[in-house]
């Protein structure tokens, strides 16, 4: 509705996207490349931390948002795809978190060059919910060799130090 009635008769915003549409046809076309980086955005992870979130303060959109800030302030341009997407001639790819990881994602990560980020929980969970058998990174121990057995979460506002050969 708006632009058409439900018989498809034009409605009143109609005259106002017309010209819109004609100012929009004479601009110049605006290249794409493809940036050197990949985040993958997935909004049923959004939905499955809602529902078993880590944490009082774990939540889907700030983390995303706070590893895009940090490749931005490194300077480096960001694709932000869907978890379907290709993946093919990124030099980096960038999973923040993604609870449900399916074998189809894990062929695809096999398949590139590129090296892989990847952000608390991922793998954690099943389709179901449950908890992987072979346990988290779930799927992802294909190209991932780690087994995640136990889990903390930190209260909201709580710090700690990390310290690896004397750098923090």
């Amino acid at each position: 509705s708006g632009l058409n009635l439900p018989d498809g008769r034009e409605d009143v915003a109609s005259d106002e996207v017309r010209p819109v549409s004609r100012d929009l046809r004479q601009l110049p076309l605006v290249s794409w490349r493809r940036a050197p980086v990949a985040l993958l955005f997935d909004y049923q992870a959004d939905w499955v931390l809602r529902i078993q979130p880590q944490g009082a303060g774990f939540r889907y959109m700030p983390l995303v948002m706070e590893f895009y800030s940090a490749l931005r302030r490194l300077g480096l341009d960001v694709d932000v795809l869907p978890v379907g997407a290709c993946l093919d001639g990124y030099r980096l790819v960038v999973i923040p978190t993604l609870p449900v990881v399916d074998a189809s994602l894990v062929t695809r990560l096999e398949q590139i060059s590129a090296t892989v980020l990847v952000g608390p929980r991922t793998g954690s969970k099943t389709p179901e919910h449950g908890i992987p058998a072979e346990l988290p990174p779930g799927l992802l121990t294909r190209i991932l060799p780690i087994t995640v057995r136990r889990v903390e979460s930190l209260r909201v506002g709580l710090t700690e130090r990390v310290e690896v050969e004397g750098a923090c």
